[in-house]
């Protein structure tokens, strides 16, 4: 299987601008890694959207995106 990779907020907002750098970097990273992003980055492209069309855009950009939840969280201490 192959390892995780957190894409951050600014490659997949150029990604989907079509930038052609961020789409290059994305075709590369998409062959050697399973791409990943966090609910940060999600909330911080919705805050972005200035339309219908953007939601739409976001949602089908996000939607590539393997959804993967934490286990539960436990009612006792957590020690390092």
């Amino acid at each position: 299987m192959a390892k995780p990779i957190v894409i951050d907020t600014d490659i997949l907002i150029d990604f989907g601008l079509d930038r052609k750098d961020a789409v290059e970097t994305m075709a590369v990273l998409e062959k050697n890694y399973l791409l990943t992003t966090t609910v940060i980055t999600v909330m911080g492209l919705h805050s972005g959207c200035r339309s219908k069309r953007d939601i739409k855009k976001v949602e089908e950009l996000i939607a590539c995106f393997q959804e993967k939840r934490c286990p539960p969280i436990r009612n006792e201490p957590f020690f390092l």
